[in-house]
């Protein structure tokens, strides 16, 4: 069986800039990103250059967003009973997303 050359899988992953490696990870942990802000960096770095259309990445980017708002209404459904104002006036640091 002949071996299929799939290219550079990761060339998305290897961009520069003024020497240093720009990568979605790297961009992350600058930032202290983690969970659906970090995905929601790489896949927006990376646009459809894995042959999406723009279709398809917007809609799995408002996928994202979405759940990330469940957990978050989710994580402070319990918070209710000692004054919480509700999930929109919540900060990264309430929801351990730092």
């Amino acid at each position: 069986m002949k071996k299929q050359d799939l290219g550079d899988r990761g060339a998305h992953y290897r961009h520069e800039y003024r020497g240093i490696k720009l990568d979605p990870y790297r961009i992350a942990k600058i930032y202290k990103l983690s969970g659906p802000q970090e995905h929601l960096v790489k896949k927006g770095l990376r646009g459809i250059r894995k042959g999406q259309t723009y279709e398809e990445l917007f809609a799995d980017l408002r996928s994202i967003i979405d759940r990330w708002e469940e957990m978050i209404a989710e994580d402070y459904a319990e918070s209710a009973e000692v004054g919480f104002k509700g999930w929109r006036h919540a900060t990264l640091e309430d929801s351990g997303d730092e």
